[in-house]
């Protein structure tokens, strides 16, 4: 990103003498949210008091103070710092150091980059760009991209929203390179995700669950292969089983199954019991003689 912006990165390596500058910023800002500003709205770390109930304070009341502990940094002469002259402050050392550097203003470009998620995407024969199962560029960037086709682009995408246009920087082609070649190509199919967040999440669940079905692979799945197809070339010209037809017996539990039967099968019913009781009857020899008969 620097070579792209042409700027001159200095200051930027940790343990060496060039560093100490930035090194002494960092170690001061360090300390301010320990302010008693800020009394209250700290997290508890693990050298802090308890403080398991932490009230954050309004953002124009950080951003306030913050600003002002800058100005009083780097209005601050009594500072050895490397490059800053004896008697000579923070503000007085850049105004000189930035003497006869050329002046590059934050624009909205700048902080679209800034922000972006970058990354190498090879362009389609049809001037097209993918990621993420998106597309990007349609028939007004198609001649411009073309010139780049079969050849990787550095693209940035928007990280909250992949629906965005996208910024496009040649990469492969060494006339190209670092060079804006679109700052705003159009999307034209959307991605699988919104953002860049929920991207990565996705890419974390997705590894998740492969960890976690892994352990369930058989280790001798290929050993079993072999197994099934050495069983279907032993059968192969054999006449198939016959296959039994599938009966599925009704369930009749429920409050709309049938009342039961009065009898069961072969049982006699109740007119038969009563006339085999009559005859019984009169058939007994012990039975008294009544009426005419007597």
């Amino acid at each position: 990103m620097f070579k792209i912006y042409g700027m001159e990165l200095k200051n930027c390596a940790p343990r060496k003498g060039w560093a100490k500058l930035v090194e002494s910023v960092y170690s001061v800002l360090r300390h301010v949210d320990n302010d008693p500003v800020f009394n209250g709205a700290q997290r508890s770390g693990p050298t802090d008091a308890p403080n398991p109930d932490p009230k954050p304070v309004d953002m124009s009341l950080f951003r306030a103070f913050i600003g002002q502990e800058i100005a009083r940094f780097n209005a601050n002469r009594d500072t050895r710092a490397m490059g800053i002259k004896k008697g000579e402050n923070r503000d007085e050392a850049f105004e000189r150091i930035s003497k006869g550097r050329i002046y590059r203003p934050v624009t909205p470009l700048i902080h679209r980059s800034v922000r972006a998620y970058f990354k190498l995407v090879l362009v389609s024969q049809v001037g097209q760009v993918r990621f993420d199962g998106g597309t990007w560029g349609d028939e007004t960037t198609q001649t411009g991209m073309l010139r780049h086709a079969g050849k990787q682009v550095l693209v940035g995408f928007d990280p909250q929203n992949y629906s965005a246009p996208a910024m496009v920087y040649g990469w492969e082609d060494p006339k190209w390179k670092g060079k804006l070649l679109f700052d705003a190509l159009p999307n034209v199919e959307k991605a699988r995700h919104n953002d860049e967040t929920s991207r990565r999440r996705a890419i974390t669940e997705d590894r998740r669950t492969k960890a976690g079905t892994a352990k369930y692979v058989p280790t001798d799945l290929a050993e079993r292969v072999e197994g099934w197809r050495a069983e279907v070339m032993a059968n192969a010209g054999q006449a198939p089983l016959p296959v039994k037809p599938i009966v599925v017996q009704l369930d009749l539990r429920g409050p709309l199954s049938p009342a039961p039967a009065l009898h069961q099968p072969n049982e006699p019913s109740q007119a038969a019991k009563l006339l085999a009781l009559i005859r019984a009857e009169q058939n007994d020899p012990n039975r008294a003689a009544s009426g005419g008969n007597r």
